[in-house]
Formats: C-alpha cells, structure tokens, sequence
C-alpha cells in the first residue's frame, strides 16, 4: 500500500491511483493462474509420459515373453521363470531366492555329506513308472554277441557251464524302403470274335488314375506336409537321399488332386457339422501369393469344430460375413441346412455378424478372458484375485465333465449361478478404482463387455466354458506356418485347408491319419454319397475300433 502521506488531496488523482493499484493486483492474480495452469499442464505431460513408457515396457514385456518365455499361461514359481534372464537391472531376490542363498552360504561347511545324503536318498519317485518296454507287436531281431568271453574259471581254471542268456532291448530304426509296384493286367483275346480286339484285366483301384505314385506314398507325403509340418521342398530332399528324384510340380499335382478327392468327405462333415447344436470356432493369418509378382498378401484360415469335425476354410479377408456364411450352410456351391445352436468364439468382433443369424446363440470363452487377467497379474494385485477365481470355476468344470450332462446342469445351477454372481459384483466393484488403458482395466472390461457371453455355459450344461478345442485345432498350421511361411495360391491354400480338415479330425478323434488316408484314397474315385458317411474321419474310427 501507498504512504499516507504521498496521497493526492483531489479526488480524480486518487482514482487513478485506485485503479492503476487494482490492475496490478489482477496482473499478479493472472500470472499466478498462468503459473497454476502451466504447472497443471506439465504435470499432465508428466503423467501422460509415465502412462506412455508404462504401456511400452507392457509391450516389451509382452514380446520378450513372445519370444523366449514360457508359451503357456500356466503360473510359476521364480525359480522356474526363464524371463528373468532377461532381466538387467538390479532388482532384489525373492524372499525364497534370499533363503535359498542363506541356507547355501550357512552350510558351506558340510554341505557335501549333506549333498551325499541327499543324492542317496534320491531316486526314482514313488508311483512313477520307472524304465518303459517297448511295444510288444514291434518285431524281435536277436543279436548273439561275437565276443564270447571268458570260458574259464578265473579261480580253478574249470571250464564254465552256459545255463542261459543275459537279454536286453534297444530300439532299432530300419530306413524306409521305396518299392516298385509292377500291376500285371492278363490280357484275353477271343479265337471267335477276332474283331472284338484285346481284353485287358482290369487295373486294381487306386486315387490318382494314371499317376506314377501310389496312395501309400502320397498318405506319406500329405501326412508329413500337414501333420508334421514338412514342406514340400524338404521332402525332395528327404527322398533324394534314399535315390528318389520326384519333382517339385509332382508332389503339389499330388497334392492338389488329393484335396479334389478329400473335399467330398469334408462337404459330408460340414453337413454333420452344422446338423449339430453346437460349434468352437476361431480363426489365424495366413500368407497367400497373388499375382504374377507372387506377391505375399493377407489371407485367413478360419476352424469350426465340435469336438468330432473340425472343418477349416480361406477366405481372402477377415471379414464378418465370412463366418456368416459359414454358418448358414452356404460355404460350399451346394447350400446346406444351416446352422442352429451354440455358437462358441473368442470376443473378436468379426463374429458378430454370424452370431447375430435368428437360432444362433453366443458362448463366451472363460480362458480368454483369463487371458487378460494373467497379462495384469505383475501390475496389480487384483489380476491375480481374477485368476484364483477363474481357477475355482476351471476346477468345478473339470470335475462337472466327469459326470452326465444331467448332473452337470445341476452343478452349474448351483455353484456356477451363484459363483458368477459373486464375480460380477467383484469386477463392477473394482473396475470404476482402475486407471483407464491399464491391463487390470482392460481385463475387467472385457468381463463387462462380455458378461452375457461368459454366463450362456449356465442355460446349456452340453457345451464347455472355453472354445480351447479350436484354439488347438489351429496349433499345426500356426506351427507349420513357420516352416512353409506362405500358401503359393489361392487354390492351395484351399487344399490345405481341406487335408487340415482331414488331419485335424483325424487326430481328434485318434486315429493314425496315415492309416486313415491309405484305406480312403483308393475308395473315393468310386464313393456314392451313402459311402462318404462311412468315409469320414469319425465314422471310419468308430467302425474299425468295432472291427
């Protein structure tokens, strides 16, 4: 404030000195708000940076673990996590980790009479099976041994008594051997009809009319291609070193020609297949060449299963429509009944068109949300409450599929109904405390999002609580991806698709596909509709584990 004694006597210079002292007062309250908001501001940059470096070291964690840690989403100890030799910084041992140390540094003294004694007491661990035999119908080859040994007493010099043999097994390998089948067709000729020419036997049946391989030899080729996930290009290399040579244009001939014969009986399962009331389905990448350019471009490998079928298909783009299509029967140029059930996939929303057909009804996958709350169980405390309550569910499930479905229906109208009651007021309750963005977030979102999905398992006891069945159903071509990196056509990635199909259901059910394909192959050049149900990979097991 002015002195006193400085005022002006007139009224008109004290107004102005009122006012001049009234705008420096506003002048200092706007720097002070400037000042309030810029620090504000930075303190937002500050927290926005943090939020962002957050969600890269989420991203780096997440590839790291892509890449060299454990595939599975099993929990474990420590000990026993690869990725922490990853880790680079200074970060304290575990308290278990301390006092294994401790218990090593203390014990340093007698630590190896107490190594001895454990080694001792060490072994074979009660109830495991110990060394396993060999398969009793793999043929015996004895081998004597040429070194006959001592024949004498070392003590009295009394020749020895033989009373027997000392016999042991080792597993031998025989290469396989290629063999040349010479078909003999007699040739008959008519002493009276001279004109009628020559009658010739005819040949025995085989897929692949006028092809110089036979249906052994292309089961092998198909099995190890789409089962073992052995491109062609090695397999030539395979059988040059056994003193084949069959070229690269035979073998995707071979293939191709196979798959024209094998899509009838996958038509035939993918009638079975939306005749049911149930169906797992999921979907991966898959590189397509196109073009004279053979340029990579995106394409989709989609699998429908329930268990007994499992029915792949490409489509050029990850579109609703296609799973649409799928499910109302009009996959193939034949339309088909379509489908009318229980339609199980992940939370992806290209499933939304298909799900949204009149009689379909959408399952939510459990796992898939566990999924997320095992992403978040370093972050927060509140992944790893999701991920004992997930298990407890899981555990019930596991024991409910023991019983019939009728004792199943009772178990979850009991324990599910009122488990997954507890559980939603749970993630509505902690999911306004989360910070947005952040993995606990994103998991007890997609709960929220998905809550009418996860709870359809309770009105239908006849379906699981996950789609793992498909999830696993596209392990081999994710595995042999790896290997053959891309389909060279859009004909041959629907040939892959049709011998996945087959594979997988072969598998499925248990049978050797091997076994499958050289029975089949010669059958299906000749096959009537009627006969093709008995072809399938189903019906075909469950009439030779009869016979």
């Amino acid at each position: 404030m002015p002195n006193t004694d400085e005022l002006p006597n007139d009224i008109s210079a004290l107004k102005d000195l009122l006012l001049l002292e009234s705008r420096r007062v506003q002048e200092a309250n706007s720097r002070a708000e400037a000042e309030a908001q810029r620090a504000e501001v930075e303190a937002q940059k500050v927290v926005a940076e943090q939020r962002k470096n957050q969600s890269l070291l989420e991203i780096i964690e997440g590839l790291e673990r892509q890449l060299f840690g454990r595939k599975t989403e099993r929990l474990c100890t420590p000990n026993e996590n690869q990725m922490r030799l990853f880790d680079f910084g200074t970060d304290e041992l575990s308290p278990e980790e301390n006092a294994n140390d401790d218990d090593e540094s203390n014990d340093s003294g007698d630590s190896s009479n107490e190594q001895k004694k454990k080694r001792k007491k060490r072994g074979r661990k009660k109830g495991a099976p110990g060394r396993q035999g060999f398969p009793a119908h793999f043929p015996r080859i004895d081998v004597t041994a040429t070194d006959s040994g001592p024949t004498t007493c070392p003590c009295c010099d009394e020749n020895l008594t033989h009373i027997g043999f000392d016999v042991s097994e080792r597993l031998e390998t025989i290469p396989a051997k290629f063999v040349v089948l010479r078909i003999k067709r007699a040739k008959r000729v008519c002493k009276n009809c001279p004109k009628q020419g020559v009658i010739t036997q005819p040949a025995p049946p085989f897929s692949q009319e006028r092809s110089k391989y036979g249906d052994g030899l292309i089961a092998l080729v198909l099995v190890d291609k789409f089962a073992d996930h052995l491109p062609l290009r090695r397999q030539i290399k395979r059988f040059k070193r056994d003193g084949v040579h069959i070229p690269i244009s035979n073998l995707c001939r071979m293939v191709q020609k196979s798959a024209d014969l094998l899509k009838h009986v996958v038509k035939i399962m993918y009638q079975e297949l939306l005749a049911g009331d149930f169906i797992q389905g999921d979907e991966t990448g898959i590189p397509i060449l196109h073009g004279r350019k053979n340029v990579p471009k995106k394409g989709v490998l989609w699998v429908y299963t329930n268990g007994d079928h499992a029915v792949f298909s490409v489509t050029r783009d990850k579109n609703g429509v296609r799973p649409e299509t799928f499910l109302q029967g009009r996959y193939y140029s034949k339309p088909v009944d379509r489908f009318k059930g229980v339609f199980l996939p992940d939370g992806a929303s290209v499933f939304n068109t298909a799900c949204a057909i009149e009689d379909v009804i959408r399952a939510g996958c459990w796992f898939h949300a566990r999924r997320n709350f095992f992403e978040a169980r370093n972050d927060d405390p509140r992944g790893m409450v999701g991920l004992i309550e997930i298990r407890k569910l899981a555990m019930k499930e596991r024991a409910a599929w023991l019983v019939s479905e009728a004792e199943r229906a009772h178990i979850r109208n009991t324990f599910g109904r009122e488990w997954t009651e507890k559980f939603k007021k749970w993630v509505d309750t902690e999911l306004p405390k989360t910070v947005p963005k952040s993995r606990i977030h994103k998991a007890l979102q997609y709960i929220q999002n998905q809550w009418e999905y996860l709870t359809a398992f309770l009105d239908h006891p006849n379906i699981p609580i996950h789609n793992n069945t498909s999830e696993r159903s596209l392990r081999g071509p994710v595995v042999g991806r790896k290997n053959w990196m891309f389909a060279g056509s859009e004909t041959g990635a629907e040939a892959a698709a049709i011998h996945y199909s087959i594979v997988t259901s072969c598998m499925m059910v248990g049978i050797d596909p091997r076994d499958y394909l050289r029975d089949v192959l010669p059958r299906l050049p000749f096959a009537t509709p009627k006969v093709l149900r008995m072809l399938t990979p189903k019906a075909w097991a469950e009439r030779h584990r009869d016979g």
